[in-house]
């Protein structure tokens, strides 16, 4: 006699794998734009720091058709973290489980 098995979706998704063995997950800190301080439309560059290697991460200004790029350099800034994280500690974390 064969019993019917239904496996069933809780909708749980576990947390990354560094989060689950007490480590720290890298956070972009000291972010900030490289140029002038006085004179914000000359900066050229957005930079910040990952919080575990301290690797200088860093992006070109976003090129907008309005005068406000910063929303548009974060993200590009954000992006190259999450990318740097995946090369970088992606297999840290995976060999400290």
């Amino acid at each position: 006699m064969r019993v019917a098995v239904q496996e069933i979706f809780t909708g749980t998704v576990l947390p990354p794998l560094w989060e689950t063995v007490d480590m720290k997950k890298p956070e972009l800190t000291e972010v900030a734009w490289l140029g002038p301080k006085e004179e914000m439309d000359r900066a050229s560059h957005r930079v910040g720091k990952c919080s575990e290697c301290l690797e200088i991460i860093c992006v070109e200004k976003a090129v907008t058709k309005t005068e406000n790029t910063q929303p548009e350099t974060t993200e590009k800034l954000y992006e190259a973290f999450l990318a740097h994280v995946k090369l970088k500690h992606a297999e840290d974390f995976s060999q400290a489980a």
